[in-house]
């Protein structure tokens, strides 16, 4: 599934779309295309014991002029709003042993 745009909205101004959404699997990936730069950013999701792992590749397209590298503010932003809905680590019975 494709279609969708990515936002940046500043107070009453008309939102800024920053990205078009070009793939979209529920769960497992999310694909990004700048509008305002030359880059494509691929998100992944992976199920993990604990949780879901979300990997970020965001890259210069091939004849690209410009590029915001923007995720690791995005991720540094992000962190401080998750507070207590990180999960405890998981036990040793959690991770499989039978023991």
């Amino acid at each position: 599934m494709s279609g969708g745009r990515v936002l940046e909205t500043y107070g009453a101004d008309d939102p800024l779309v920053i990205a078009t959404v070009t793939a979209w699997v529920p769960g497992e990936r999310l694909t990004l295309r700048g509008v305002v730069d030359d880059t494509e950013t691929h998100i992944l999701f992976e199920p993990t014991m604990t949780g879901t792992r979300v990997r970020v590749h965001q890259f210069l397209l091939p004849d690209g002029q410009r590029a915001f590298l923007f995720w690791p503010n995005v991720i540094g932003w992000l962190v401080p709003h998750l507070g207590s809905a990180v999960p405890p680590a998981p036990t040793a019975r959690q991770q499989g042993d039978t023991s």
